[in-house]
């Protein structure tokens, strides 16, 4: 587990405290105002949600408003389980429901969702056909004015155009640890470039993952489709590029539930699982 998801370090510790600053701005939004306005308790689903804290943030932030909350956590790693468990309980004085999962499988949940939340720019790791599919099973697992919050980073701009794509990349350097990635391969059919991670000091390949450098423009305009309104709040909206944003989206588009989005392999992928 890297530092930063681990609330135990102090790089854990100061994201987590990062986070319930950004909620508590985040909360005084007019679509928050109104949506907190009809409830006095709110169950809150964290997709890729790892240790929980971005959810566990949230919730902290919601509670400390005097509203009551339920947390549900799923990530497909179960390793985080415990540490998820023991967070969410000595925050917030009561376990998150944890459940080990890949969202893009996401099922029918028990009680729809007040809010859906992606802390953590996790949607690197989903194309856009995956994208498509996770919104599908969002709408169907929220209710009808329920809210739907993607934090993220410009992918496009911070790394396409600021750093430029590389050959080779150092991705965690410390004393004991040196972890680059180099260029595998792309995937022309979706989209994704295919990055092979090597543990130079061990001298191990420590595996492969499928990105799509996504912009917020990409992502709003995606969720748009799901969503009935869709709004991005930056974290310094006069250097757009530093920071962190906010995609928030309220009221699922339900006619989409209907055309089961979640379910339907469409002919170009079909075609890929036939060879």
């Amino acid at each position: 587990m890297h530092l930063i998801h681990d609330p135990y370090t102090g790089e854990g510790r100061k994201r987590y405290l990062e986070a319930t600053e950004r909620f508590r701005k985040l909360t005084r939004h007019e679509w928050f105002e109104s949506f907190l306005k009809v409830r006095r308790s709110i169950k809150v689903v964290d997709l890729c949600g790892g240790t929980g804290i971005g959810g566990v943030a949230l919730c902290k932030v919601l509670m400390d408003r005097g509203y009551s909350t339920t947390l549900t956590i799923i990530d497909v790693r179960e390793s985080v389980k415990e540490v998820a468990l023991r967070f969410s309980r000595e925050e917030l004085g009561r376990e998150a429901n944890f459940i080990v999962g890949d969202i893009r499988e996401l099922d029918h949940l028990e009680g729809k969702a007040d809010i859906m939340l992606i802390y953590g720019a996790s949607t690197i790791y989903f194309s856009p056909w995956d994208w498509v599919k996770i919104l599908a099973r969002i709408i169907k697992n929220t209710v009808s004015d329920g809210l739907f919050i993607n934090d993220d980073v410009d992918k496009m701009y911070t790394i396409i155009y600021m750093r430029g794509f590389k050959e080779l990349i150092v991705e965690e350097k410390t004393e004991d640890k040196l972890i680059v990635s180099i260029h595998g391969d792309y995937d022309f059919i979706n989209g994704v470039f295919i990055r092979k991670f090597y543990d130079i000091l061990r001298r191990e390949y420590a595996g492969e993952l499928p990105l799509f450098f996504w912009s917020i423009a990409d992502l709003a305009a995606y969720t748009w489709l799901f969503f009935k309104d869709v709004d991005i709040i930056f974290d310094d909206p006069l250097k757009p590029w530093k920071g962190k944003a906010f995609i928030l989206a309220k009221e699922p588009r339900t006619i989409l539930i209907n055309e089961k989005l979640d379910s339907i392999i469409p002919r170009v992928l079909m075609k890929r699982r036939i060879r």
